[in-house]
């Protein structure tokens, strides 16, 4: 679950705050997703403002997903991407659309999702988030796939394992390309 939680990095969203999220960022990396919603629910009592407001409907958002408490995380990932919106912060942008691409995409809404991974890929781009781009282009090309699209979908593939391997991601680099080591022929 964490896996999905983390499929992109929110180290490049917290850059900018990292001593308001880094207890958060421990409690989520220790799995321990209820103490980690009891921190983000402290940090939004305070009621900050800008960004570190967005930053922490982000995190609400993507725990109230994992741990299903409740169907309305989406609110979560709009709110934030308001913010990010008027503040201009196009790494909370990048990520925010990701995520709530994904949520699209997992409920199989292929249309929406793919417009919102455009958007999310327009700000990655410029600033080089390889994993958002990675995790993006390869839900891409699972779309045109559904389309029947292949040679986009693969061709969408492609840039997706560029971006993987910018970043040195060799185990996303090996799932995109499904190689598993080979067997060697017995001598006898």
């Amino acid at each position: 679950m964490i896996g999905i939680l983390q499929s992109q990095s929110t180290l490049y969203i917290i850059g900018e705050f990292p001593s308001t999220f880094s207890a958060l960022e421990n409690q989520i990396e220790l799995g321990d997703i209820d103490s980690a919603m009891i921190l983000c629910d402290q940090i939004l009592s305070k009621k900050p403002e800008g960004n570190i407001q967005g930053i922490a409907y982000f995190y609400k958002g993507q725990l109230e997903a994992l741990e299903d408490r409740n169907p309305l995380f989406e609110a979560y990932y709009l709110d934030a991407i308001d913010i990010f919106k008027a503040t201009n912060f196009e790494k909370g942008l990048a990520m925010a659309y990701c995520k709530e691409a994904d949520f699209h995409f997992f409920e199989r809404n292929f249309s929406i999702a793919d417009s919102l991974f455009e958007l999310s890929i327009g700000y990655a781009e410029k600033l080089n988030l390889y994993q958002v781009l990675t995790d993006a282009y390869q839900k891409e090309a699972t779309i045109s796939d559904y389309n029947q699209e292949p040679h986009l979908a693969i061709d969408l593939l492609k840039v997706a394992l560029e971006y993987a391997n910018l970043k040195g991601d060799q185990p996303h680099i090996l799932s995109l390309i499904h190689i598993s080591e080979p067997t060697r022929p017995r001598l006898i």
